[in-house]
């Protein structure tokens, strides 16, 4: 990536950063695992890697974000997850209109937007919502957990990071 700079590295996040810690005592869960917290903390993850790199390539001319699409209608989470959400379409409109469901071609235009955009050129260790930033997800930006959890993958790789 340096050697064909500028570039960008967006990671998918999701608003399940929001609901988890990150659980380094069972890191992997496998004690007592849980899907719903695993995801949570894999995404809480996905977040504070984004704000590692980020400082680590801070001096290139590499920028790192994240991207949480949304509610998408997609294939991930199978046919169940999808179900629950077009029940709530027509059963509960209220509540379908408060999870924000957003097309898959939306999030498609999105990311490509962040991806393409001149006027974020210089923007790093955001977390976007959308296109736009997202305050809450960018506040759980918690250097000692990242610098922990990215000093533990490296010794689980067996593989330093190297400038």
């Amino acid at each position: 990536l340096k050697a064909n700079a500028p570039a960008r590295i967006i990671n998918v996040g999701s608003f399940a950063a929001r609901s988890q810690t990150i659980n380094f005592d069972d890191l992997q869960y496998t004690q007592q695992y849980d899907r719903k917290k695993a995801y949570q903390q894999s995404k809480r993850a996905n977040l504070l890697f984004t704000t590692e790199l980020a400082r680590r390539v801070a001096e290139s001319d590499i920028t790192v974000n994240c991207f949480n699409p949304g509610n998408v209608i997609t294939h991930f989470g199978g046919w169940m997850r999808n179900l629950k959400i077009e029940a709530r379409r027509w059963f509960s409109p209220a509540k379908y209109r408060a999870m924000n469901v957003v097309p898959v071609e939306q999030s498609g235009k999105d990311l490509a937007y962040l991806a393409l955009e001149s006027s974020l050129n210089n923007v790093s260790g955001q977390c976007f919502s959308g296109t736009s930033v997202d305050e809450s997800l960018t506040a759980l930006d918690d250097v000692v957990s990242a610098k922990r959890l990215w000093d533990i993958s490296e010794d689980l790789l067996q593989y330093p990071y190297t400038n």
